[in-house]
C-alpha cells in the first residue's frame, strides 16, 4: 500500500480549471483563494480533490438556503432528503415543535446522504448535477454563512458513500472511475491530504465504508466480479486490506462498529436467497460471530449500536410488518418500539446522545423474503421515536441524519 499517497483525482489542470490546496479549517479564505488563482497556482496532486476555480468563476457555491444557523443539541434537529418537483433536495426539521424548513433547493442538481458532524460543524453531502447520469461529488456546507465548498469533486470519478470520523477531522468515502478503477479514500479535512485505504477494480469494488470510533480502522463492503455476494473488509491506512467476512456464498452488509470499537454488528443473507440475520463479532478477521436476537422465521437487518449504551436498534418483520426493535448486545428478548402493522420502517439511526432514533418509513407492502429496502420515495417519511417508542416527529422525506436545529 503506498505510503501517504495523494490521489490524482483531476488529471492535468487547464486554462479553465485550476487547482490549489484547500484546507477546510478555513485558513484558506476566499480572498486567499482568489489571490492564489490570480498568481497561477496549480497542483498536479490535488488536495481534497477540489475544483477551486471553474470556468464560470464559481469559488464557493451558495445555493438557495432559507435558514443557515444552527443552535442547541443535535438530538433536537434533523437534516434529510425530500423530493421537490421530482428532484432530491435538502430539508431540516426541529423536533421540539415539528417545524420543517428547506435548507438547500437546487433545481439543477440532486443531493443525497447528508451527514452532519458536531465536531466539524459542517454538513457533508453527496451531490450530482442533472441529468441523473452525471458523476456524483462530495461537498461541505457551512452553516455560519450558507456557503458550500467542494471536498472531493472530479469530472471522471464518482465520489460517494462518505462518512465522518467521530472527531470530525477526516472523511472516508468510496470512489470509482479513472485509475485506480475504484477504492476507498480518506480525506484529512484540515490539511486536505487524501490517502488511499484500499484500491480495487471496476467490478470488484469497495463501498459503504464506516470509521471505527477512534478513526484508525475502516470497515467496508466489497463486491466481487465473479460472485453475487458481498464481503466485509477491515482497512487501515498504510496496511493491506484484510478480509473480515468473505465466503462468496453470503451477502454481508450494513456493518457498524460498537461504541467501544471492539465489535462489529452486521447483516448477512445467503446469496441463494432467504432471510437476513444479524450478527455480532469481535472486530478481528479470525473472530467467531454470534447471532443477535435470532428468529428463524424473521427477516432481521439494519442493526446499529447505540452510541452510549450496550444495545442495538434493528429492523425485523417478526411482528408482521418491518418494525424497529431494541435489544441488548448481550442478548435477551428484543423489544418492539414501533408496533405499526400498516407501516414498514427502515434504516434506524441513533441520536448522538442515544435518547432518540430516526428511521425512514413507508406504507407496508408484501415483499419477497430477504428483499432489499425498495423504498417508494414518493411515499417515504422520516420518523423520530424515543427509546420507549413514543413518536416525536413524522414528515415526508428520507435519508435522515441528526443536526442541530435553527433558533
Amino acid at each position: 500500500m503506498p505510503n501517504l499517497r495523494l490521489i490524482e483525482f483531476m488529471g492535468e489542470a487547464s486554462a479553465l480549471f485550476r487547482f490549489i490546496p484547500y484546507a477546510f479549517s478555513l485558513s484558506w479564505s476566499r480572498p486567499k483563494i482568489e489571490a492564489s488563482i490570480a498568481s497561477g497556482v496549480t497542483r498536479r496532486h490535488v488536495r481534497c480533490g477540489c475544483i477551486v476555480a471553474l470556468a464560470s468563476g464559481l469559488l464557493a457555491c451558495s445555493p438557495l438556503s432559507l435558514e443557515t444557523r444552527v443552535t442547541g443539541s443535535s438530538a433536537d434537529g434533523l437534516v434529510f432528503v425530500r423530493l421537490v418537483h421530482g428532484v432530491k433536495d435538502i430539508a431540516r426539521a426541529r423536533i421540539r415543535d415539528g417545524a420543517v424548513a428547506p435548507l438547500l433547493e437546487t433545481p439543477d442538481r440532486e443531493e443525497d446522504w447528508p451527514y452532519w458532524s458536531d465536531a466539524a460543524g459542517r454538513l457533508l453531502l453527496q451531490v450530482k448535477p442533472l441529468p441523473k447520469d452525471a458523476r456524483s461529488d462530495l461537498v461541505l456546507w457551512n452553516p455560519s454563512d450558507g456557503s458550500e465548498h467542494p471536498l472531493a469533486a472530479s469530472v471522471e470519478r464518482n465520489e460517494q458513500w462518505a462518512m465522518w470520523s467521530k472527531d470530525g477531522r477526516a472523511v472516508v468515502y468510496a470512489f470509482g472511475g479513472k485509475s485506480p478503477a475504484s477504492g476507498i479514500g480518506v480525506i484529512d479535512v484540515g490539511s486536505g491530504l487524501v490517502r488511499l485505504a484500499a484500491t480495487a477494480g471496476a467490478r470488484d469494488f469497495f463501498f459503504r465504508p464506516h470509521f471505527s470510533p477512534d478513526g484508525l480502522s475502516i470497515m467496508a463492503q466489497r463486491r466481487w466480479a465473479d460472485s453475487p455476494g458481498s464481503s466485509l473488509w477491515l482497512l487501515q491506512i498504510d496496511s493491506p486490506p484484510r478480509a473480515f467476512r468473505d465466503d462468496r456464498n453470503s451477502f454481508y452488509q450494513k456493518q457498524w462498529f460498537t461504541r467501544d470499537g471492539g465489535s462489529i454488528v452486521y447483516t448477512m443473507k445467503p446469496t441463494a436467497g432467504g432471510l437476513r440475520e444479524i450478527y455480532l463479532s469481535a472486530a478481528t478477521p479470525d473472530s467467531t460471530p454470534r447471532a443477535l436476537a435470532p428468529d428463524a422465521a424473521a427477516d432481521d437487518h439494519s442493526a446499529i449500536p447505540s452510541p452510549v449504551r450496550d444495545e442495538v436498534a434493528f429492523v425485523s418483520n417478526r411482528a408482521g410488518s418491518m418494525d424497529i426493535f431494541l435489544v441488548n448486545l448481550s442478548g435477551g428478548e428484543p423489544r418492539n418500539l414501533t408496533q405499526t402493522p400498516d407501516i414498514d420502517e427502515y434504516a434506524p439511526h441513533w441520536s448522538p446522545d442515544g435518547t432518540r432514533i430516526v428511521a425512514t418509513a413507508e406504507p407496508a407492502h408484501p415483499r419477497p423474503p430477504g428483499a432489499g429496502d425498495d423504498l417508494d420515495l414518493e411515499k417515504a417519511t422520516v420518523l423520530v421515536i424515543d427509546r420507549e417508542g413514543k413518536k416525536l416527529l413524522e414528515t415526508p422525506g428520507f435519508m435522515p441524519d441528526w443536526m442541530p436545529a435553527w433558533p
